[in-house]
């Protein structure tokens, strides 16, 4: 029996060093807007906070930067910016059976970097009251468990909270709609990048042990003179695997220096240039940016005047992720 996921991704988590320098440079280059804010008032409360937290809307997704609390170097963000700085650290979604997930992971050798007790976040507060919330004995676990070496990020988990998600006002999961008026200038987020060991491998474990309701079938496969690539959605969140060839490029690079990981998010844009010239310059000029062609480091046979332009952001430092603006 496999998971089925039973939301879009509930949020893009990454561990930073310094949260309000990520949250700066979204707000002004990508023009990135903070959602869920109830929600992170509850989680940054001093009584029981293990990492400090923001999350923002961009491109119909939720990203959540956490910056370690000091004395809570166990929890995964921390041991994260110890080994390899900066990343993202994992997908979160809700699942129909938290139990039966955290078992089958398990079993496949993923370890549980945190669980806690979902009924203690006192979800009856936070929705208003039991008329949209689950009773506490239906709640289960929440999950932080390490998958990276089954598909490249780790999977934390829980069960819905709430009887209907579009009852609530607590949380986006991404392209939920209605989303709050948002001054994003980038389009709905089109792919995350993950670099791999070995692409078939990455997608062989996705397509085996999330249900195939819950995902498409692999696409868009290749092999080009740098890389093996393949295409795979997990409730509409397009995965671009990229396992590299051979010894040098970005992509070798990366996985040298980091291990399996997401390393990019690609947004769609209008125009490049409208967009750069939007952004805020003194936080655009902290970055290395430039003007990158696939057809050379990821070997796709396209001819060039179908190819969209596409400039990346070396944001890594900084957001745990670089950034590619698409033209679309």
């Amino acid at each position: 029996m496999s998971v089925t996921l039973t939301t879009p991704c509930v949020h893009i988590e990454q561990a930073v060093p310094d949260l309000a320098a990520a949250v700066r440079f979204m707000e002004r280059v990508l023009g990135a807007q903070k959602i869920e804010q109830e929600l992170v008032r509850f989680i940054n409360d001093p009584v029981h906070r293990v990492l400090e937290l923001d999350h923002l809307d961009c491109g119909e997704a939720v990203f959540q930067f956490c910056m370690p609390v000091p004395g809570h170097d166990y929890m995964p963000a921390a041991q994260y910016l110890k080994t390899i700085g900066p990343c993202v650290t994992n997908l979160n979604f809700y699942v129909d059976d938290d139990a039966h997930a955290a078992a089958l992971l398990a079993a496949e050798g993923a370890d549980t970097g945190s669980k806690f007790a979902m009924h203690l976040m006192f979800w009856d507060r936070l929705l208003g009251g039991t008329e949209n919330c689950k009773p506490s004995e239906e709640m289960g676990d929440g999950y932080f468990m390490g998958t990276r070496h089954l598909w490249g990020f780790d999977f934390e988990f829980a069960k819905e909270p709430w009887k209907g998600c579009t009852k609530q006002r607590i949380q986006y999961p991404a392209f939920v709609t209605p989303r709050p008026p948002s001054a994003s200038r980038v389009g709905r987020v089109r792919r995350l990048r993950v670099v791999v060991e070995d692409v078939q491998r990455c997608c062989a474990n996705l397509t085996r042990l999330i249900s195939a309701s819950s995902r498409s079938e692999v696409y868009a496969t290749h092999e080009g003179t740098q890389a093996k690539v393949a295409h795979i959605t997990l409730r509409g969140l397009e995965l671009q695997y990229c396992q590299p060839l051979g010894h040098k490029g970005p992509l070798h690079d990366y996985l040298q220096r980091y291990g399996q990981g997401i390393s990019a998010v690609v947004f769609p844009v209008m125009h490049l240039e409208t967009i750069l010239a939007a952004a805020d310059q003194q936080a655009l000029a902290a970055v290395d940016g430039t003007y990158v062609d696939w057809r050379e480091e990821l070997g796709e046979q396209t001819p060039p005047w179908s190819l969209p332009r596409t400039y990346r952001l070396a944001s890594r430092g900084t957001l745990g992720f670089d950034i590619e603006l698409a033209e679309s």
